[in-house]
């Protein structure tokens, strides 16, 4: 008896730890990983708001990086300068591998950016990518963060 209870209890932490490990890439995971470049990590906050008479569910996708600083709605991009060329409005969703990572958000203007994160005097810095060779995303993972 006690030896099944013991298997179930190990059945059941495995299963927890596969289901928390394919949520870490979208930001609802218990466990940082550090599986992503640069140190980044995945955050994603779920909320209801009321739209037309009904709640409809707002996902809120976002990256935390130098320990505290954050990459999401309202991050001004690039991030080390004064004078930004655009806002994000939302992270659509992101390329990686071991090395490196692609971030394909949107701005306030419901244009479609690219940004590379880099690191700048120890820091992590986001710049955006103006040509994207499609050759070369065949080398990266792509993960979607909308709810659709």
């Amino acid at each position: 008896m006690r030896k099944s209870i013991c298997i179930i209890g190990i059945v059941l932490f495995l299963i927890f730890i596969w289901v928390d490990y394919r949520n870490y890439y979208i930001g609802k995971s218990f466990i940082n990983y550090h599986i992503l470049p640069f140190d980044l990590r995945t955050e994603c906050l779920t909320y209801k708001k009321k739209v037309n008479g009904k709640y409809v569910s707002i996902m809120d996708f976002s990256f935390v990086y130098n320990k505290s600083e954050y990459l999401g709605n309202g991050s001004a991009i690039p991030n080390d300068t004064y004078h930004p060329l655009f806002y994000v409005k939302s992270i659509i969703g992101y390329y990686y591998n071991k090395e490196d990572m692609i971030i394909k958000c949107e701005d306030t203007k419901f244009v479609v950016h690219y940004l590379r994160p880099t690191l700048r005097n120890g820091e992590v810095a986001f710049n955006e990518i103006t040509i994207i060779n499609k050759k070369e995303l065949l080398n990266y993972k792509y993960i979607s963060t909308s709810m659709n």
